[in-house]
């Protein structure tokens, strides 16, 4: 009798517990959107597909083509391969054409550190890719300056 009492009072204690937890639990969002002095408050990811120019946190990113040499799945290959991204970054009047490797730093421009996080699809053995099939992800995040409030 008292095992089933304390397992009743267990549960009663975790089913209340649940919902005080799920009534105060609030899900606040970050705003990635310029500010009015175009200053970007969050980093941003986005996915872009080769040919359309995407605006990120102020810059306008074209992905013009990409190169894989990545090792297809189903191949055992001595070198791992690379994926590169020819990509034009334009910024008011600044506008760069750069290589981007996947997962290969960081590039600066702007007050904006730029970085290529994911290209999709991975390569599989016996499958070519056409350009118009590849979603590439990237990283965009504000330069802060040491002793910056943000």
């Amino acid at each position: 009798m008292k095992i089933t009492l304390i397992i009743v009072i267990l549960l009663a204690l975790g089913a209340g517990g649940y919902a005080l937890t799920k009534k105060d639990a609030v899900t606040v969002p970050i705003d990635e959107t310029p500010t009015e002095d175009e200053r970007v408050r969050g980093p941003e990811d986005k996915s872009i597909s080769v040919g359309s120019p995407t605006e990120i946190s102020g810059l306008t990113v074209t992905v013009n083509k990409v190169t894989d040499s990545r090792c297809p799945t189903g191949v055992q290959c001595i070198w791992a391969g690379e994926a590169t991204a020819s990509v034009t970054l334009v910024q008011g009047g600044d506008t760069s054409t750069i290589d981007m490797k996947l997962d290969a730093g960081t590039v600066a421009l702007g007050g904006y550190n730029i970085s290529l996080t994911a290209v999709l699809p991975y390569p599989k053995e016996g499958v070519s890719i056409d350009q118009s099939d590849y979603m590439l992800t990237f990283h965009v995040a504000p330069i802060i300056e040491s002793g910056e409030n943000i």
